[in-house]
């Protein structure tokens, strides 16, 4: 089990209340509870019942939790360990949700290298709705992630509470991938709404954000849906099993030349939204950086001005 999972049923104990802790937290109510069913699941019974005044825990909640805070207890004290040690100070870290991160993990690593070679330098993968909040609680310091324009205005609320920078790299939008012999590639742009009978590869926050329905039109059980954890899987169910991929345009034009022999793509309309995602760079203020992190930073800004 993930360790966030723990930090989140002890925060859900200690407030009485999903929606007390999903603020807490700087989740969504809906992720929150998505995610305690998903935990509930995993551990084979109900942590928490719901009461006229909030949720309590069960009998077997109540011992669970018990552990958990120990564990929680623990795992703090090992990350103290590490604070301790000298090669922190040479560490950077990015959380990058997946879409973007088919596209900037190898050219990254690579610009990072050439300026920092004694440099430590790592990745965590994580669906965009928990890069901020992720750099909120001080897991990390540097995440890259895609808003809408509603997520834009509220995250930059979010950024100046808490004293963090954001900044706009690229403006982006939706396009669906399909094979080039797909019945879809005569159209010039597909209005979601209309779509029937096709089977479509999605990334994983399709699939769990409460917003999903809000961002792609065609999600309706006229339509297959399968959620695979990255890009690179996404593109090989459309190219052998013939599926059509969900993505912003940003990876499929990282290796459009490699790529432009099978692969066709369009630009997915008829969304309940404007259409615009802003592909953005979220980091701690630079008096709460160390140096390997701003020469990440500053890689980062080189590689999307290219």
């Amino acid at each position: 089990m993930k360790e966030e999972r723990l930090r989140y049923l002890a925060e859900i104990n200690r407030q009485h209340s999903i929606s007390a802790a999903a603020k807490n937290l700087f989740l969504s109510q809906a992720s929150l509870s998505s995610t305690l069913r998903e935990t509930e699941k995993e551990l084979g019974f109900p942590v928490f019942e719901r009461t006229h005044t909030g949720v309590q825990p069960t009998q077997e909640g109540a011992e669970a939790l018990r552990l958990i805070d120990e564990i929680n207890e623990y795992v703090g004290q090992i990350r103290a360990l590490g604070e301790q040690d000298p090669a922190q100070t040479r560490r950077a870290s990015l959380i990058v949700s997946p879409s973007i991160a088919y596209g900037t993990l190898l050219p990254l690593t690579d610009l990072y290298r050439r300026r920092q070679p004694d440099g430590l330098l790592s990745f965590q993968i994580k669906s965009g709705e928990f890069v901020v909040s992720s750099i909120i609680k001080n897991d990390f310091s540097i995440g890259l992630t895609y808003m809408k324009d509603d997520e834009l205005v509220e995250t930059s609320r979010l950024c100046s509470r808490f004293q963090l920078q954001i900044e706009q790299l690229m403006l982006d939008r939706l396009f669906f991938l399909m094979r080039k012999d797909s019945p879809l590639s005569q159209e010039e742009s597909i209005i979601a709404s209309r779509l029937k009978g096709f089977d479509f590869a999605l990334l994983p926050h399709f699939n769990s954000s409460e917003n999903a329905a809000f961002y792609v039109g065609f999600m309706n059980s006229a339509n297959t849906y399968t959620v695979f954890p990255s890009v690179a899987h996404q593109k090989s169910a459309v190219r052998n099993k013939n599926m059509i991929a969900v993505l912003p345009g940003f990876p499929l034009n990282y290796d459009k030349i490699r790529s432009n022999d099978v692969f066709t793509s369009r630009p997915v309309s008829g969304l309940s939204y404007r259409g615009d995602l802003h592909l953005c760079l979220v980091y701690r203020n630079e008096l709460g950086l160390n140096e390997q992190e701003k020469c990440l930073i500053e890689c980062i800004g080189e590689y999307f001005r290219q």
